[in-house]
């Protein structure tokens, strides 16, 4: 997914948020079986929708850390 200039901004304004980035764990998979917010990536929810989409075919399943 590429950034935009707003996302940009953001990251600098705000650096200790996660910058719309997950982990591949367990954890992060339960959260999305259970269709969790994500509220720490500040994502309106067909963005959200878009950006897990991505996530889930750049992170198997099989690859969790």
């Amino acid at each position: 997914m590429a950034l935009t200039i707003d996302d940009l901004l953001n990251s600098l304004k705000n650096p200790e948020k996660s910058s719309n980035k997950l982990e591949n764990t367990k954890e992060t998979w339960e959260r999305i079986r259970r269709k969790d917010s994500f509220s720490e990536l500040d994502m309106g929810s067909s963005k959200l929708n878009e950006f897990l989409k991505e996530w889930i075919s750049s992170n198997p399943y099989s690859a969790i850390q």
